[in-house]
Protein backbone atom coordinates (compact mmCIF):
# COMPACT_ATOMS: atom_id res chain seq x y z
CA UNK A 1 0.00 0.00 0.00
CA UNK A 2 1.46 3.49 -0.70
CA UNK A 3 2.01 5.84 1.91
CA UNK A 4 0.20 9.36 1.86
CA UNK A 5 3.81 10.92 1.40
CA UNK A 6 4.57 8.90 -1.38
CA UNK A 7 1.22 8.93 -3.15
CA UNK A 8 1.77 12.30 -3.28
CA UNK A 9 5.34 12.48 -4.60
CA UNK A 10 4.41 9.84 -7.06
CA UNK A 11 1.39 11.83 -8.91
CA UNK A 12 2.20 15.29 -7.99
CA UNK A 13 6.03 15.60 -7.85
CA UNK A 14 8.10 17.32 -4.53
CA UNK A 15 6.18 20.78 -5.10
CA UNK A 16 5.37 20.33 -8.67
CA UNK A 17 2.25 20.50 -10.44
CA UNK A 18 2.14 17.51 -12.40
CA UNK A 19 -0.77 15.41 -12.37
CA UNK A 20 -3.76 17.80 -12.33
CA UNK A 21 -5.44 15.57 -15.16
CA UNK A 22 -5.08 12.12 -12.81
CA UNK A 23 -6.74 14.04 -9.83
CA UNK A 24 -10.09 12.02 -10.79
CA UNK A 25 -7.68 8.88 -9.86
CA UNK A 26 -7.04 10.45 -6.61
CA UNK A 27 -10.48 10.24 -5.30
CA UNK A 28 -11.34 6.72 -6.92
CA UNK A 29 -11.54 3.09 -5.13
CA UNK A 30 -8.19 2.83 -6.02
CA UNK A 31 -7.10 4.61 -3.05
CA UNK A 32 -8.08 4.06 0.30
CA UNK A 33 -10.28 6.91 2.24
CA UNK A 34 -6.81 8.36 4.33
CA UNK A 35 -5.61 9.27 1.10
CA UNK A 36 -8.79 10.20 -0.88
CA UNK A 37 -8.98 13.08 2.16
CA UNK A 38 -5.24 13.71 2.14
CA UNK A 39 -5.98 14.35 -1.99
CA UNK A 40 -8.87 16.33 -1.37
CA UNK A 41 -6.64 18.62 1.80
CA UNK A 42 -3.88 18.88 -0.32
CA UNK A 43 -5.72 20.29 -3.70
CA UNK A 44 -7.49 22.65 -1.86
CA UNK A 45 -4.81 23.96 -0.23
CA UNK A 46 -2.84 24.18 -3.53
CA UNK A 47 -5.31 26.22 -5.26
CA UNK A 48 -5.49 28.41 -2.32
CA UNK A 49 -2.03 29.13 -1.74
CA UNK A 50 -0.68 29.26 -6.03
CA UNK A 51 -3.63 29.65 -7.91
CA UNK A 52 -3.59 33.35 -7.18
CA UNK A 53 0.32 34.56 -7.30
CA UNK A 54 0.16 38.50 -6.14
CA UNK A 55 3.75 39.19 -7.43
CA UNK A 56 3.81 42.93 -5.34
CA UNK A 57 3.76 40.57 -2.20
CA UNK A 58 5.99 36.91 -3.26
CA UNK A 59 5.63 34.25 -0.65
CA UNK A 60 8.31 32.27 -0.53
CA UNK A 61 6.43 28.85 -1.00
CA UNK A 62 4.69 29.66 -3.57
CA UNK A 63 4.77 28.14 -6.75
CA UNK A 64 2.60 29.10 -9.41
CA UNK A 65 0.27 26.91 -11.27
CA UNK A 66 0.99 26.73 -14.59
CA UNK A 67 -2.14 27.84 -17.32
CA UNK A 68 -2.03 24.54 -18.57
CA UNK A 69 -2.63 22.81 -15.54
CA UNK A 70 -5.34 25.37 -14.45
CA UNK A 71 -6.97 24.36 -17.72
CA UNK A 72 -6.90 21.12 -16.67
CA UNK A 73 -7.66 21.65 -13.15
CA UNK A 74 -11.00 23.59 -14.45
CA UNK A 75 -11.68 21.11 -16.65
CA UNK A 76 -11.91 18.17 -14.12
CA UNK A 77 -13.79 19.85 -10.95
CA UNK A 78 -17.01 19.18 -12.44
CA UNK A 79 -16.50 15.53 -12.41
CA UNK A 80 -14.88 15.66 -9.26
CA UNK A 81 -17.89 16.88 -7.42
CA UNK A 82 -20.14 14.39 -9.17
CA UNK A 83 -18.27 11.76 -8.43
CA UNK A 84 -16.48 12.64 -4.59
CA UNK A 85 -17.05 9.29 -2.62
CA UNK A 86 -17.95 11.20 0.96
CA UNK A 87 -19.27 14.88 2.31
CA UNK A 88 -15.31 15.79 3.49
CA UNK A 89 -14.22 15.10 0.16
CA UNK A 90 -16.82 16.95 -1.50
CA UNK A 91 -16.43 19.65 0.58
CA UNK A 92 -12.54 20.29 -0.25
CA UNK A 93 -13.91 19.87 -4.52
CA UNK A 94 -16.09 22.74 -3.55
CA UNK A 95 -13.70 25.05 -1.59
CA UNK A 96 -11.26 24.79 -4.58
CA UNK A 97 -14.34 25.76 -7.14
CA UNK A 98 -15.29 29.10 -5.14
CA UNK A 99 -11.56 29.89 -4.71
CA UNK A 100 -10.95 29.69 -8.76
CA UNK A 101 -14.33 31.12 -10.09
CA UNK A 102 -13.89 34.26 -7.74
CA UNK A 103 -10.72 35.15 -9.99
CA UNK A 104 -11.80 33.02 -13.27
CA UNK A 105 -15.74 33.68 -13.30
CA UNK A 106 -16.41 35.39 -16.74
CA UNK A 107 -13.86 35.23 -19.39
CA UNK A 108 -11.41 33.20 -17.69
CA UNK A 109 -13.86 30.68 -16.98
CA UNK A 110 -16.55 30.89 -20.07
CA UNK A 111 -18.39 27.95 -20.29
CA UNK A 112 -18.42 27.82 -16.00
CA UNK A 113 -22.33 28.05 -16.42
CA UNK A 114 -22.67 26.20 -19.44
CA UNK A 115 -21.07 22.96 -17.41
CA UNK A 116 -23.60 24.10 -14.48
CA UNK A 117 -26.89 24.32 -16.51
CA UNK A 118 -26.07 20.67 -17.94
CA UNK A 119 -25.83 19.88 -14.22
CA UNK A 120 -28.74 20.76 -12.99
CA UNK A 121 -31.11 19.40 -16.51
CA UNK A 122 -29.31 16.01 -16.08
CA UNK A 123 -31.73 13.12 -15.16
CA UNK A 124 -28.61 11.53 -12.77
CA UNK A 125 -29.40 12.65 -9.23
CA UNK A 126 -25.51 12.55 -8.82
CA UNK A 127 -25.44 15.44 -11.64
CA UNK A 128 -28.30 17.45 -10.29
CA UNK A 129 -26.67 17.74 -6.74
CA UNK A 130 -23.60 18.41 -8.09
CA UNK A 131 -25.12 21.18 -10.09
CA UNK A 132 -26.56 22.82 -7.46
CA UNK A 133 -23.00 23.42 -5.75
CA UNK A 134 -21.86 24.68 -8.40
CA UNK A 135 -24.29 27.29 -8.17
CA UNK A 136 -24.15 27.50 -4.49
CA UNK A 137 -20.28 28.58 -4.73
CA UNK A 138 -20.17 31.28 -7.10
CA UNK A 139 -23.63 32.82 -5.25
CA UNK A 140 -22.42 32.73 -1.97
CA UNK A 141 -18.72 34.16 -3.50
CA UNK A 142 -20.85 36.94 -5.00
CA UNK A 143 -23.30 38.06 -2.63
CA UNK A 144 -22.03 40.60 -1.29
CA UNK A 145 -20.58 42.55 -4.35
CA UNK A 146 -21.81 45.87 -5.54
CA UNK A 147 -21.67 45.18 -9.02
CA UNK A 148 -24.29 42.71 -10.03
CA UNK A 149 -23.12 41.69 -13.09
CA UNK A 150 -21.95 38.00 -12.28
CA UNK A 151 -25.09 37.35 -9.78
CA UNK A 152 -27.13 38.90 -12.79
CA UNK A 153 -25.76 36.07 -15.34
CA UNK A 154 -26.04 33.16 -12.52
CA UNK A 155 -29.09 33.99 -12.06
CA UNK A 156 -30.60 34.36 -15.69
CA UNK A 157 -29.51 31.02 -16.53
CA UNK A 158 -30.36 28.77 -13.56
CA UNK A 159 -32.81 30.63 -11.71
CA UNK A 160 -35.79 28.76 -13.57
CA UNK A 161 -34.25 25.40 -13.15
CA UNK A 162 -33.68 26.14 -9.95
CA UNK A 163 -37.32 26.61 -9.67
CA UNK A 164 -38.34 23.73 -11.42
CA UNK A 165 -36.18 21.03 -9.98
CA UNK A 166 -37.81 22.82 -6.36
CA UNK A 167 -41.30 22.37 -7.37
CA UNK A 168 -40.64 19.21 -8.66
CA UNK A 169 -38.98 18.09 -5.29
CA UNK A 170 -42.07 19.33 -2.92
CA UNK A 171 -44.68 17.53 -4.67
CA UNK A 172 -42.64 14.62 -3.91
CA UNK A 173 -40.88 15.56 -0.21
CA UNK A 174 -40.23 11.55 0.63
CA UNK A 175 -37.88 11.07 -1.90
CA UNK A 176 -34.38 9.95 -0.74
CA UNK A 177 -32.63 13.48 -1.73
CA UNK A 178 -35.82 15.78 -1.57
CA UNK A 179 -34.76 17.75 1.39
CA UNK A 180 -31.15 17.59 0.46
CA UNK A 181 -31.39 19.34 -2.65
CA UNK A 182 -34.69 21.87 -1.30
CA UNK A 183 -32.07 22.76 1.61
CA UNK A 184 -29.44 23.88 -1.31
CA UNK A 185 -32.06 25.43 -3.55
CA UNK A 186 -33.12 27.70 -0.95
CA UNK A 187 -29.76 28.71 0.56
CA UNK A 188 -29.20 29.81 -3.47
CA UNK A 189 -32.32 31.21 -3.46
CA UNK A 190 -31.54 33.56 -0.42
CA UNK A 191 -27.55 34.40 -1.16
CA UNK A 192 -29.05 35.29 -4.18
CA UNK A 193 -31.22 37.87 -3.16
CA UNK A 194 -29.07 38.94 0.11
CA UNK A 195 -27.87 41.97 -1.54
CA UNK A 196 -30.48 43.13 -3.58
CA UNK A 197 -33.66 41.60 -6.06
CA UNK A 198 -32.35 41.37 -9.26
CA UNK A 199 -34.35 41.86 -12.21
CA UNK A 200 -35.04 38.22 -12.50
CA UNK A 201 -36.39 37.89 -9.02
CA UNK A 202 -38.35 40.60 -9.00
CA UNK A 203 -40.61 39.86 -12.02
CA UNK A 204 -43.96 39.12 -11.31
CA UNK A 205 -44.25 35.37 -12.54
CA UNK A 206 -40.63 34.76 -10.66
CA UNK A 207 -41.31 36.08 -7.22
CA UNK A 208 -45.17 34.47 -7.07
CA UNK A 209 -43.75 30.92 -8.18
CA UNK A 210 -40.71 31.22 -5.98
CA UNK A 211 -43.15 32.44 -3.32
CA UNK A 212 -45.21 30.16 -3.83
CA UNK A 213 -42.53 27.55 -3.29
CA UNK A 214 -41.01 29.00 -0.05
CA UNK A 215 -44.49 28.62 1.15
CA UNK A 216 -44.71 25.58 0.35
CA UNK A 217 -41.43 24.84 2.11
CA UNK A 218 -42.77 26.94 5.55
CA UNK A 219 -45.67 24.90 5.96
CA UNK A 220 -45.00 21.53 4.85
CA UNK A 221 -45.59 18.64 7.26
CA UNK A 222 -41.86 17.47 8.25
CA UNK A 223 -42.02 13.57 8.74
CA UNK A 224 -39.47 11.06 11.22
CA UNK A 225 -37.66 14.36 12.91
CA UNK A 226 -37.16 13.89 16.57
CA UNK A 227 -38.73 17.43 18.17
CA UNK A 228 -35.24 17.61 20.27
CA UNK A 229 -33.76 21.37 19.07
CA UNK A 230 -30.43 19.22 18.10
CA UNK A 231 -32.10 17.03 15.69
CA UNK A 232 -33.63 19.47 14.59
CA UNK A 233 -30.10 21.32 13.63
CA UNK A 234 -29.24 18.59 11.85
CA UNK A 235 -31.85 17.59 9.62
CA UNK A 236 -31.55 18.82 6.22
CA UNK A 237 -35.52 19.25 6.23
CA UNK A 238 -35.37 21.76 8.84
CA UNK A 239 -32.45 23.08 6.81
CA UNK A 240 -34.43 23.65 4.00
CA UNK A 241 -37.38 24.98 6.20
CA UNK A 242 -34.81 27.83 8.04
CA UNK A 243 -33.94 29.02 4.47
CA UNK A 244 -36.98 29.08 3.17
CA UNK A 245 -38.14 31.15 6.24
CA UNK A 246 -35.02 33.35 5.79
CA UNK A 247 -36.11 34.11 2.13
CA UNK A 248 -39.38 35.12 2.80
CA UNK A 249 -38.39 37.21 5.59
CA UNK A 250 -36.42 39.36 2.80
CA UNK A 251 -39.22 38.91 0.33
CA UNK A 252 -42.08 40.04 2.58
CA UNK A 253 -39.29 43.05 3.69
CA UNK A 254 -38.90 44.28 0.02
CA UNK A 255 -41.66 43.39 -1.94
CA UNK A 256 -44.51 43.12 0.81
CA UNK A 257 -47.42 43.51 -2.07
CA UNK A 258 -46.50 41.00 -4.15
CA UNK A 259 -46.51 38.76 -1.42
CA UNK A 260 -49.56 39.73 0.00
CA UNK A 261 -50.81 38.66 -3.26
CA UNK A 262 -49.33 36.03 -3.03
CA UNK A 263 -51.03 34.78 0.36
CA UNK A 264 -55.01 35.88 -1.07
CA UNK A 265 -54.12 33.17 -4.08
CA UNK A 266 -52.97 30.54 -1.48
CA UNK A 267 -55.59 31.37 0.17
CA UNK A 268 -58.83 30.31 -2.64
Amino acid sequence: MVSIRGFFLLFFGAGTCSGWARTDWCFSSHCNRSVRQACGVWLKNRVDRSYFINHDYPKPDQIPIEPVDRTALKQGLFQLIISAPSRAIRIQVADCIKLIVIRDFGTEWPDYLDHAVALLSSKDPREVYAGLIVILEPVTAFRYRNDAQNMIAIMQRTLPLLLQIGQHLLENPSTPEAAEYLHLIFKIYKNSILNELLPTHSAADSILLWGKLLLGMATLQVPNVEPEEDERERSEAWKAKKWAFASLNILFTRCAVSLVSLALLLSV
